[in-house]
């Protein structure tokens, strides 16, 4: 994306090329290093040597089936075995004044025979010294804790990242960078956050600007130490612009897709030659070309994608005043009410909190409202059948979804 794209606004901070792109630049020496045990895996599950082995009793005749191996007995013994090898971590945790317990620490203790040496490696794979713990000395207990604190903290954040940027978060946080490291969990808990609005549009239904934006926060959860500092201090801050430019399309082009089937059913033949003809071709071409310049340019800056917006209010004032004048002025505004309803998602936002189309909450009122509804509409208050449960989750869907547009009203 160029520097002169929607991110300009924030002072070109993509350096003229778009984050997925320069992200995409990192070198890819050799070949992909597989996990080596803190970062970069999906689960807290390895596959571990095994913990009993003794000679058969008798030579069975045949081969045991699956059932018979994987029987409930030996799982539930397996499954205590693990208990005890981690209580026992935890004795050793608490004799030395280690704390807290990150998930990563059990990845290494049940990969081991012995839950002492599972415990070794992984002091040594976070740059611990071993035998200053096992002296209890002072200086290496009070670094092992600040990395265990670390690692508590950001939990299994780095789990999706690629081999070779889970090796060099390793490598950052062993030569004691405990503030990059940190920044990177930040930028993927932001990042992924910000990912997951896509979920809100359908995939024809976005502009070009917030798609290439998406791709891009996507790219940084994958490599998250080639992210800026200054792109991850904002990316919240352009993904609110974001949002609130995908609310003010929406609503648009629902306003006008809602009038020109209007105009459809209810044009007069005799007009298609007159003046009224060329106003409503102009309008509807008006409206076409914003919305293919909004979903097919990734390039626009935010000023034009607002000034598009705009055209496409004026285009739909235009269709308004045609409909206006099929149905008569003098009737006034009862006839909107019936022959077009809520004319936007505005309008049925306000519908739906319980006022009419020509009020104007002030955000005090929208606070005081919103709370009142979701207390009624959340899930936990819903019948626990499914049928209720469904239809609570949808409501309170919609509540969500009106409360953000009637927050770019007031």
């Amino acid at each position: 994306m160029a520097q002169t794209g929607y991110f300009g606004w924030i002072g070109g901070l993509f350096g003229g090329q778009g984050l997925a792109w320069r992200l995409r630049q990192r070198p890819r020496g050799g070949q992909r290093r597989g996990w080596r045990g803190l970062f970069g895996r999906q689960s807290d599950d390895r596959l571990a040597p095994k913990i009993i082995s003794s000679p058969a009793v008798a030579r069975p005749l045949g081969t045991t089936s699956r059932a018979r191996r994987d029987d409930q007995a030996s799982a539930d013994t397996l499954a205590r075995i693990k208990r005890m090898r981690r209580r026992a971590v935890v004795d050793m945790f608490d004799q030395v004044g280690l704390e807290p317990f990150p998930g990563q620490l059990w990845r290494f203790v049940d990969a081991e025979r012995d839950p002492y040496h599972g415990v070794t490696t992984f002091l040594q794979a976070i740059g611990i010294d071993p035998e200053g713990i096992r002296r209890r000395d002072p200086a290496e207990i009070e670094r092992a804790n600040t990395v265990l604190d670390l690692l508590f903290s950001i939990d299994h954040v780095f789990d999706r990242v690629d081999p070779e940027v889970a090796v060099a978060l390793e490598a950052r946080l062993c030569s004691g960078d405990y503030r990059a490291v940190r920044l990177a969990a930040q930028v993927i808990e932001t990042f992924e956050k910000i990912a997951r609005i896509d979920a809100r549009w359908p995939s024809d239904q976005r502009l070009a600007v917030f798609d290439a934006f998406i791709r891009d926060m996507r790219a940084g959860v994958a490599n998250p130490l080639a992210v800026p500092a200054e792109i991850a201090a904002n990316a919240e801050r352009i993904a609110d612009g974001l949002s609130q430019h995908m609310l003010a399309f929406d609503a648009g082009w629902g306003e006008h897709r809602r009038l020109a089937a209007l105009l459809e059913a209810r044009w007069p033949p005799v007009w298609s030659a007159g003046p009224q003809g060329q106003r409503r071709m102009q309008a509807m071409a008006e409206a076409a070309g914003v919305r293919r310049a909004l979903m097919g340019n990734p390039a626009l800056r935010a000023s034009d994608v607002d000034r598009l917006l705009a055209r496409l209010t004026k285009a739909n004032q235009s269709l308004f005043s045609l409909a206006d004048a099929i149905e008569g002025a003098s009737r006034g505004r009862d006839w909107r009410a019936r022959a077009v309803g809520p004319r936007s998602d505005y309008d049925r936002a306000l519908l739906f909190f319980g006022w009419t189309i020509d009020e104007r909450p002030d955000a005090v009122a929208l606070r005081r409202r919103f709370r009142e509804l979701a207390r009624t509409a959340h899930p936990d208050a819903a019948q626990a059948d499914p049928v209720s449960q469904a239809a609570a989750h949808q409501r309170f869907v919609e509540l969500n979804r009106y409360h953000d547009v009637l927050k770019l009203r007031v």
